[in-house]
């Protein structure tokens, strides 16, 4: 067994759990990437298009993902006119969107060659590659790893914090007497037999615009401890004045 880490992190993210409709108003996001949009993202790096049936193969992957930075949300309000026939139509829109958020997910296989024909795409993608939509995209190329013989949620737990430099000192100060920071996983359910689960409209049947099609799976949560692994002097307030 292959797990592959990759690492999401871009300006927005957004991770519609309910498999929202193209044309609806309101398009909502989760606080974490689903693995339809890990399967998208993976399925364009293979240069898969919407409607290839080789797409749902990847459903059969193991996934997991972990809150390594939460983010917060916002809302991009958009006022679209348009023409239907001979009359002028105004219609709104509000898309949700994670701002600020870092993940870490996990995608493994017992086919070692299919994980590591995975992480070259990812490197080498056919298509664009998104972060749940296509506006948002990722802060330059990916930044993947992969192990051996480890299952994605044993990968998570092990993992180094991939928070930014600045959220990790505001945690720290937030909670000063802690010396690791928990961290949020959430995974497919069979990896974590014994945790709570919960259903979620995930699974991939059709990314056709014409026709989108998504079915239910199980996933289950856990937590994670991670360290900060920072000197005590990383934690001083700056002063800029000890630079003159």
């Amino acid at each position: 067994m292959k797990t592959i880490t990759i690492r999401l992190e871009g300006i927005m993210q957004s991770y519609g759990e309910s498999s929202d409709s193209p044309t609806a108003n309101y398009k909502t996001t989760g606080d974490h990437p689903t693995k339809s949009a890990i399967i998208g993202m993976i399925a364009s790096a293979l240069g898969y298009r919407r409607d290839d049936e080789r797409i749902e193969s990847l459903n059969k992957l193991s996934y997991a993902v972990r809150i390594d930075q939460p983010g917060s949300q916002m809302v991009d309000y958009q006022n679209v006119r348009y023409r239907e026939k001979s009359e002028v139509k105004n219609t709104r829109t509000w898309h949700y969107n994670l701002q600020e958020a870092v993940f870490l997910a996990a995608v493994s296989s017992q086919d070692d060659k299919a994980i590591e024909k995975i992480e070259y795409a990812l490197h080498h993608p056919r298509f664009a590659l998104f972060l749940g939509r296509r506006s948002n995209v990722p802060f330059g190329p990916l930044e993947t790893k992969c192990h051996d013989s480890m299952t994605p949620v044993e990968v998570l737990e092990t993992a180094e914090w991939q928070a930014e430099e600045w959220y990790r000192k505001w945690y720290r100060k937030k909670f000063p007497m802690e010396n690791t920071a928990i961290l949020e996983i959430y995974a497919d359910a069979e990896l974590l037999p014994e945790r709570p689960e919960r259903a979620v409209r995930d699974v991939v049947k059709s990314f056709s615009q014409n026709k989108r099609m998504h079915e239910y799976r199980l996933e289950a949560h856990t937590s994670t401890s991670v360290d900060f692994k920072f000197s005590s002097n990383d934690y001083q307030d700056h002063d800029a004045m000890k630079m003159l």
